[in-house]
């Protein structure tokens, strides 16, 4: 097959579900400066790992997953306070 051809190939079905979407990792900056709002905010850091931000401030880490076809899941802790130093908010 030819470049030309590959271009204009079509994209394969995924069994009628999308291609998940590329998210920016979170960074400690993100994570420090975000203010709860009046419903509680899900910042997704990829993977099915996101901070749940509560109206009451808040910060708690969540992993979503699919278990024999079912959405799960799993609370995985609150955010600390303390600066361990990396670039991620993991």
């Amino acid at each position: 097959m030819g470049l030309g051809a590959f271009l204009k190939a079509k994209a394969p079905k995924m069994k009628g579900r999308p291609m998940p979407k590329r998210i920016a990792p979170l960074t400690v900056t993100r994570v420090r400066t975000i203010k709860p709002g009046k419903k509680p905010q899900k910042l997704f850091d990829g993977g099915g790992l996101f901070l749940l931000v509560t109206s009451s401030g808040g910060k708690l880490w969540n992993f979503k997953y699919r278990f024999e076809g079912k959405e799960k899941k799993l609370s995985c802790g609150e955010q600390s306070h303390a600066d361990h130093g990396g670039e991620s908010g993991r």
